[in-house]
């Protein structure tokens, strides 16, 4: 695993002693895992953040690059290949607590927005878990950390959602099908039309960000969505190489439409 984490460029991760605790879905669990005896697992970071160009963009960083689970997919592939272990991957579509996982293995500070925050790469990484299912050497769980607690990111979030209900969230509501007219005016106080990245550009632990090691999430970068480029992705059948692209073309083009016409 180190020969390859640092062949890709993955610089902080660690493996940590298997413990129920990090089980958030019990039937998504139970569903996938149900077979396998986990005895650890190593959680990691895929930092995911480069510098934009001068023009203003309209999707979240996390969506300019293709989609994640792409490379955290041929990651897992490229383990099990090199270990001859059979290994569990998750990253985000996950029934684990990742972050938890995270912050046990002294990879960050939680944040209010309920983001882990790198004190390299900031809040701009993905976390990537591989499950194993023979004994690993393991690092001792350490105390959590949390963040400064300035209180930036409540300010900086348009819904006022942080420490309460995410359903307001305008990232939430640029991927939520059949808005009502009250969440079409919420999502529009943002400036995308795929995700929100507010709380974590005032963030003060996010001001001076380093740029992804990771070959992948600087390559092929789209900046800007509209429907000649939506047109484009569709006609050749890549749109499902885009983070952006799991809700499918008919909410994407209403998301262009709103953004264009508030403009």
């Amino acid at each position: 695993m180190e020969v390859l984490f640092k062949k890709e460029g993955i610089e902080y991760y660690t493996t940590l002693p298997w413990n129920e605790k990090y089980v958030k879905n019990k039937d998504m669990w139970a569903n996938q895992c149900k077979e396998n005896t986990v005895f650890a697992l190593t959680v990691f970071l895929m930092p995911y953040y480069v510098k934009e160009p001068l023009e203003e963009r309209n999707l979240s960083r996390y969506a300019i690059a293709k989609d994640y689970h792409v490379y955290f997919d041929c990651l897992l592939k490229q383990y099990e290949e090199k270990s001859g272990e059979k290994v569990l991957g998750f990253c985000d579509h996950s029934p684990l607590y990742e972050v938890e996982a995270a912050l046990d293995g002294g990879l960050g500070v939680l944040g209010k927005n309920g983001l882990l925050i790198h004190e390299k790469y900031g809040s701009y990484v993905f976390i990537g878990i591989f499950l194993h299912t023979k004994p690993m050497v393991c690092s001792i769980p350490v105390p959590h950390k949390e963040c400064l607690g300035c209180g930036a990111c409540e300010q900086g979030c348009p819904a006022k959602c942080i420490g309460g209900s995410k359903k307001r969230c305008l990232s939430a509501l640029t991927q939520k099908k059949n808005r009502t007219q009250e969440e079409d005016k919420e999502m529009l106080r943002g400036k995308l039309l795929w995700g929100c990245d507010l709380c974590q550009e005032v963030c003060p632990l996010n001001r001076l960000p380093c740029e992804t090691p990771l070959s992948f999430f600087k390559e092929e970068l789209l900046w800007n969505l509209d429907e000649s480029i939506l047109e484009r992705l569709v006609k050749k059948n890549t749109l499902s190489q885009r983070a952006f692209g799991w809700r499918g073309e008919k909410l994407l083009r209403q998301n262009i439409a709103a953004i264009y016409k508030k403009g």
